[in-house]
This record gives structure tokens, sequence and C-alpha cells, in this order.
């Protein structure tokens, strides 16, 4: 089986800090990983690393991946436009498979809102359902289950494990602590890393 990402000897350039040197890993198709570490550990810098939006300063990783999704930490929605009009803008797919999924996590009664006006834990979920949408072989979150109260974290990971029984896609996700994660590793598929 071929690794979604594999790293080896990567280090990264982290602003005020010493170079910062990361584990080796493999990540196979439907793993779980959970990063964990301090904040300022390097845990987003890695992330972005995977998502090629940073480059190694040193070492080798590679990605077979070919779709590959980010929920940032903040929403980054665009606020001029309805939530629906941001899921499709972003990822390409379908409005109706937008509504679909916007209304598995609750959010079918702001589907023509304003993202401007969503609560926290409403733009949050609009940010899990786009990373989410276009069956990615790789998601990226970037502590997901900030602004989400249990109702909603149910709603996602109702909704992810539904749709996850028709793509496998492996997550490598932030977390402060045990208890943040989203998407609890099934077994023999996760790997944690401290990056403090």
């Amino acid at each position: 089986m071929t690794a979604i990402v594999s790293t080896s000897g990567v280090t990264a350039l982290h602003p005020g800090k010493p170079c910062l040197r990361y584990p080796d890993i493999t990540v196979q198709p439907g793993d779980r990983v959970h990063l964990r570490g301090p904040s300022g550990s390097g845990k987003t810098t890695f992330l972005r690393l995977i998502a090629g939006l940073v480059r190694p300063h040193e070492g080798a990783l590679r990605l077979s991946a070919r779709r590959i999704t980010f929920a940032f930490q903040e929403p980054r929605l665009i606020p001029g436009i309805s939530v629906v009009d941001n899921l499709h803008v972003a990822t390409g797919v379908s409005c109706n498979d937008a509504e679909t999924l916007l209304a598995r996590v609750g959010l079918s009664h702001a589907l023509r809102q304003l993202c401007r006006t969503l609560s926290g834990g409403e733009a949050q979920r609009v940010n899990l359902c786009r990373a989410l949408l276009g069956k990615p072989d790789l998601i990226l979150i970037d502590e997901g289950a900030t602004g989400l109260d249990e109702e909603g974290r149910k709603l996602v990971i109702d909704a992810f494990d539904e749709l996850s029984e028709s793509f496998d896609p492996a997550v490598i996700e932030v977390a402060h602590s045990p208890g943040e994660p989203l998407f609890v590793a099934r077994p023999n598929h996760t790997l944690s890393l401290s990056l403090a």
C-alpha cells in the first residue's frame, strides 16, 4: 500500500524559535493521526508543511495524495456570500451536495445566510464541511473542535462517518490535549506525536 504521507528528517524554520525537527512519520490511507503539544511547538507548521504551504528546511516529505483539504483554526470563510456558495466556490462541488452535507451538520437553516452572520460554532461547522467535501485522500484539521458545542461536534463526526463509508481518507488532526481531537482513531489506525 502506498503511503499518503511520509517524512524523513524534516525540519522547519519557525519565527523566533530554533529550527524545529519533526519525527519521521508514515501515514497510510484511512489512518487517523493526532498531533499534540503545547502552543508554539510547531504542530500547525507541520500541517502547513504537509499541505505544501511551507517548505521543509531539511529532509524529505513524500506525498501521494491527489486531493488534500485543510480545515484551518479560523474558518476563513468569504464573509459576503452565502454559506452554500462558500462551499461551492471553495470545493467546486454542486450546491446540492453542499446543501446535503450542511443539513447533516444541522445548518439547513443557514444555507442562504451570509457567512458574516454566523456564530463561531456555525462557522466552524461550515469550515469542517468544506474539508469533507470532494472525497479528499487526506484531510488536515487544525484544532477542529474549537468553538463546537457537544451537539455540533457529534453532528460533524456523524457526517464524517457517513461520508467515509464511500471513501476512506487519512486524517491528520492537531489538538492540544487527548480530549480535543474530533476524530478518534480506529484501533491500529493512529499515530500520536508530541512536537514539544
